[in-house]
């Protein structure tokens, strides 16, 4: 396999979430996903490895790339990135029952409005705690 961009680290109809490993609100945060992530569909990288800057070449900068978590689908209409609040909202996918879960979401305003507003909650956590090098 060829890879994405010349890249044999970055494959085709794959989903990747991008995270903080320096930062552990962050990496606990990856290993929830994980655990939620019944088939497999994400693959964690650190932010920090230059495999994320591969990912997101030409979509993100390096410093948006590292002002929070993204979920990128890679396929071979292109790639899309998911950050922040948007990317909470878009991880419902790979949620158990992730296609009915997503569908309802992205569909009610009103949940997408509170899967955000979660989002910036959790990044006050993630500011207060001494174990994230953003602070």
């Amino acid at each position: 396999m060829t890879g994405v961009l010349g890249n044999p680290d970055i494959r085709l109809s794959q989903a990747y979430l991008l995270y903080d490993s320096r930062c552990g609100p962050c990496t606990s945060f990856m290993k929830i996903v994980k655990v939620l992530d019944l088939h497999g569909k994400l693959t964690p990288v650190s932010i920090h490895a230059n495999q994320a800057e591969a990912i997101v070449k030409g979509l993100l900068s390096k410093n948006r790339l590292k002002s929070s978590f993204h979920i990128v689908e890679v396929s071979n209409a292109g790639s899309e990135v998911y950050s922040a609040g948007d990317g909470l909202v878009r991880l419902t996918r790979y949620a158990p029952a992730g296609r009915v879960t997503f569908a309802i979401v992205s569909r009610v305003k009103f949940l997408r409005q509170f899967l955000r507003w979660t989002y910036y909650q959790s990044t006050k956590i993630r500011s207060a705690s001494k174990n994230c090098p953003v602070n």
